[in-house]
């Protein structure tokens, strides 16, 4: 047992433990050293002690001796609880990181999860691309194939209407024509001209596939400049052109107009 342990429960002159009541009560002397009370009265009745306390030699008498009423004492150290403060302190700071760490983990795993189902979700729609990929590549070797077949058919049995063969039916001359596109609904050719002999005129003339010779010009504005793509739009009657400038045109074919 160390000294510590002995503090507050023995009485360092006999080295027994003293009593709460009776003649071996605690009792201290004014230098604040505590005995039991039956022995310091012995020890400074004691010629040879001269009347002085046993551990510090400090002069007393009996008059002195002070009745302490406690069970047991105990001396508080210091630095021992600075230590405890300091490791309190500590551990409440290590706890406080281990609860960022398992937040800071939580997320990171939700992140995890959330990039795993884009993942999986982007690889579904890979592996659904190179399915359709496949039946469209599949789909145009088939019509390459049936193609081909109808193709050597035809010729070996002499046919003329081969897909893919094309025999011409007539030509005219269109002075000036410079684009055409087709209006099949209307039966009519649009061709875009221009006139080099009437001061660079701009027109769009109609011609009709039903009787080549039927023509009718429409005059496009004098701010047009030359012509460079034309385009009819099916069962609406208008044609766009383009021309010199970044310009765009619409036409409305039947009002003989245009409109930017």
């Amino acid at each position: 047992m160390n000294r510590g342990e002995i503090d507050g429960l023995f009485c360092p002159i006999c080295i027994e433990a003293w009593s709460t009541e009776g003649e071996h009560k605690m009792c201290c002397l004014p230098c604040g050293h505590i005995y039991g009370l039956s022995c310091i009265k012995k020890w400074l009745r004691q010629r040879r002690s001269n009347g002085k306390c046993p551990q510090c030699n400090r002069r007393s008498t009996l008059k002195d001796i002070r009745v302490l009423y406690a069970a047991r004492l105990c001396a508080v150290d210091d630095r021992l609880h600075k230590q405890v403060r300091a490791l309190k302190a500590k551990c409440d700071s290590l706890e406080k990181k281990n609860t960022d760490y398992c937040n800071k983990e939580v997320r990171f795993l939700e992140r995890e999860a959330d990039l795993c189902r884009k993942l999986q979700m982007l690889t579904e729609e890979k592996k659904s691309l190179e399915r359709l990929l496949e039946d469209r590549q599949r789909e145009s070797q088939g019509s390459s194939q049936d193609y081909q077949r109808r193709m050597i058919k035809d010729i070996g049995s002499g046919s003329q209407s081969c897909s893919g063969i094309f025999k011409q039916q007539g030509e005219f001359r269109v002075d000036g024509g410079r684009f055409f596109d087709i209006d099949a609904s209307g039966q009519l050719i649009i061709v875009a001209r221009r006139l080099n002999g009437m001061g660079g005129m701009n027109l769009l003339t109609k011609i009709s596939l039903v009787a080549p010779n039927e023509r009718e010009d429409i005059q496009l504005p004098e701010n047009t400049k030359a012509v460079r793509a034309l385009c009819v739009k099916p069962d609406t009657r208008l044609a766009l052109l383009a021309s010199l400038g970044k310009k765009l045109s619409v036409v409305r074919k039947q009002h003989h107009c245009s409109y930017l």
